[in-house]
């Protein structure tokens, strides 16, 4: 299963973290779209199955949850 988050912010970042932190290597693919995406690039060198883009809809036709 593929998930993404779309949006970096307040929210966005604990999701993120948490479900990185733990164990989430059930998942194919975490996709996490931002608009900037200066914000969220440190996150793809983290783990090879996070995704970052500046793209909403890339989010959202690769993903089974959103």
């Amino acid at each position: 299963m593929n998930l993404g988050i779309i949006g970096y912010g307040n929210i966005g970042e604990l999701i993120s973290k948490n479900i990185i932190n733990h164990d989430f290597y059930n998942l194919n693919k975490l996709y996490i779209a931002n608009r900037t995406l200066s914000k969220i690039n440190h996150l793809k060198d983290t783990d090879p199955h996070i995704s970052v883009t500046d793209d909403n809809t890339e989010v959202a036709r690769n993903c089974e949850k959103i």
